[in-house]
């Protein structure tokens, strides 16, 4: 991939560099889920040419349309069969975002044998077409806060921490990101797992996400019970995350050494309970009769009760911090599903938090 000069001054380093990715072809796989949309329509707005790969079997988890419908690029394969290689090989990316994957602890009890086929066996995959693939320099591997060992709860977990695992979505990750860590590479490729906190925005669809299943109660006008209201975790709106994998998809181009995991967390005042997400996320709907929230001691299956994470290394090596305090997520990612109620229009919301996003780090 040749090296572009930036055109972002020194003091905003942290923000994609549109001339970077203009015409730089991208690979996303889970393009159509939660935080596939987001970056797809982030990269495509600075003139990316994005081909997505996504398999329609799986349930829906974004609430609009697919940003790339009607594209010639976009794909409906099983990330766990050899079918989409070919395709994706004429298509000819120099940087992958390997987003697809069974994504909910809760689904992993259920069926952990799909979770470990997915995650672990559909990453594989993405790396011997890296691996083999003539265009591809680039490779950004998705994970989560949850592959850490959860020693010491109180702690913020760094990169060197130990991976661990108590369910088999923590631990299918966990082995992923082993899995990564021992792929051989070419001189000219480089590859980095990324790991982010409790993600909320609009669009989410997802069972068993906190502001989801918030406004699937309000809307119904019915009672929720709330799952594990003490329980502490690192909550980040979906374009801190985001921002950060696509600036360090950018340096990772312009590196000769490799940069490892990197962690994307809130400052450590914003991991927060469960509880006052909920209050927050009410507080915003409109009055609803019937609609209310009832804390429950009982969880339908284990979860740890605290969470915390370190991102000293983006801020580093990437110049990355997060813009937004919990409280700010959380009204953006309300309001975003009250126009989307009124408007319909998920591209269009979600270019208008991106606006709103990038004045906030510039002004």
């Amino acid at each position: 991939m040749a090296k572009r000069e930036s055109t972002v001054e020194s003091i905003n380093n942290s923000l994609p560099d549109p001339i970077f990715w203009s015409n730089q072809k991208v690979l996303i796989t889970g393009h159509t889920g939660f935080k596939g949309q987001w970056l797809t329509n982030w990269l495509s707005k600075m003139g990316a040419k994005v081909a997505g790969l996504s398999y329609s079997n799986y349930p829906k988890t974004f609430l609009g349309e697919n940003s790339l419908d009607g594209s010639p690029y976009d794909f409906d394969f099983d990330i766990c069969s050899e079918d989409w290689q070919g395709r994706i090989e004429n298509f000819e990316p120099t940087v992958i975002f390997h987003l697809a994957a069974q994504a909910l602890v809760s689904t992993g009890f259920r069926n952990p044998s799909d979770t470990y086929r997915t995650n672990v066996f559909g990453t594989m995959q993405v790396l011997n077409f890296f691996h083999k693939s003539t265009s591809a320099k680039t490779l950004i591997v998705i994970t989560t806060d949850k592959v850490y060992k959860n020693k010491d709860a109180h702690l913020p977990k760094n990169e060197e921490d130990l991976l661990g695992g108590n369910d088999p979505y923590s631990a299918s990750k966990g082995a992923l990101e082993l899995m990564v860590g021992g792929w051989p590479l070419r001189e000219d490729q480089q590859i980095s797992t990324v790991r982010s906190g409790n993600v909320i925005g609009g669009g989410d669809l997802s069972a068993h996400r906190l502001i989801p299943d918030l406004l699937r109660a309000w809307q119904s006008g019915r009672t929720i019970d709330l799952r594990n209201p003490s329980g502490i975790r690192p909550w980040l709106h979906v374009l801190e995350p985001i921002r950060g994998y696509i600036v360090l998809a950018e340096r990772l181009a312009q590196m000769n050494s490799p940069l490892g995991p990197v962690n994307f967390a809130p400052r450590y005042e914003d991991h927060v309970p469960v509880l006052a997400i909920a209050q927050a996320a009410i507080r915003n709907f409109p009055f609803k009769s019937g609609f209310d929230i009832k804390l429950s001691s009982t969880l339908t299956f284990p979860e740890t009760e605290y969470l915390f994470l370190n991102s000293t290394k983006a801020k580093k090596f990437l110049n990355w911090e997060p813009v937004w305090n919990w409280e700010k997520s959380v009204q953006v990612t309300v309001d975003w599903y009250l126009e989307f109620e009124k408007i319909g229009d998920s591209r269009e919301l979600i270019e208008k938090d991106i606006n709103l996003y990038v004045h906030e780090i510039l002004k």
